[in-house]
């Protein structure tokens, strides 16, 4: 009797190729194939580079117990991003003469009878190891640059957002409340009380009005601590 299983893994609750498009596509191929019953191994919201993953690891187990004469899953990258895990999967298929069957990938089958496809798989690996090595190296590179450039990275400040070209500026409906806020603390209302008729909670109102230099944002109109801060801060000085 031929035993199957597939494998199925996402990053996220919404990436692209989330598990039911992933498991849409081996169902199809089960279908066409003629088979009613597979093992199904599933782990979701799990990061290809956590070896640790249960699913995986019964998995990996189970090809090298010579337990399944086929897997099947949508492309090598579901195995793992790291070449040195994936390439420690395909020799245990080499080994127990188990086919992996990859649905939407550079190659369609890792057959142990075929050498050259298990070479290519491991390179494919490897090349998707390095593409995400390099997308990283450029978010990094983007962000230290535009950080040079004074554009704000991250979470923009309360009363604060970003413009089209990532510069920080004032939101100025959120920005002049936070400061009608701050103003009735400064003048002895308590946080509960403001924070009570506000949009701002109690320990953001708290944080920023025991920080000297962030509390003069609202109430003085001005950053010392913070370049482009002071910058955005000069749209409404004047007002």
């Amino acid at each position: 009797m031929t035993r199957y299983a597939s494998y199925v893994r996402t990053s996220t609750e919404h990436q692209e190729s989330g598990a039911e498009s992933q498991t849409g596509s081996i169902e199809e191929w089960f279908e066409r194939e003629g088979v009613d019953e597979w093992d199904q191994y599933v782990d979701l919201e799990q990061s290809g580079a956590d070896d640790s993953r249960q699913q995986f690891g019964e998995l990996v187990t189970a090809v090298r117990d010579d337990e399944y004469d086929h897997v099947v899953m949508v492309e090598i990258s579901r195995v793992s991003r790291k070449t040195a895990t994936a390439a420690d999967f395909i020799d245990a298929l080499v080994e127990t003469n188990t086919r992996a069957h990859l649905l939407d990938d550079m190659i369609e089958v890792i057959d142990p009878e075929q050498p050259m496809t298990a070479f290519f798989a491991k390179q494919i690996s490897l090349l998707n190891e390095r593409a995400r090595e390099q997308a990283v190296r450029r978010s990094i590179r983007g962000q230290k640059h535009a950080a040079k450039e004074g554009k704000w990275i991250g979470t923009t400040p309360k009363g604060f957002t970003t413009n089209s070209d990532g510069y920080l500026v004032v939101d100025h409906p959120e920005y002049f409340a936070l400061v009608d806020a701050l103003e009735r603390i400064d003048d002895g209302e308590s946080y509960r009380s403001v924070a009570d008729d506000t949009e701002f909670n109690r320990v953001t109102l708290m944080d920023i009005y025991k920080d000297e230099a962030r509390r003069a944002w609202y109430l003085e109109g001005e950053a010392t601590d913070d370049d482009r801060v002071d910058e955005a801060l000069d749209a409404v000085k004047t007002q």
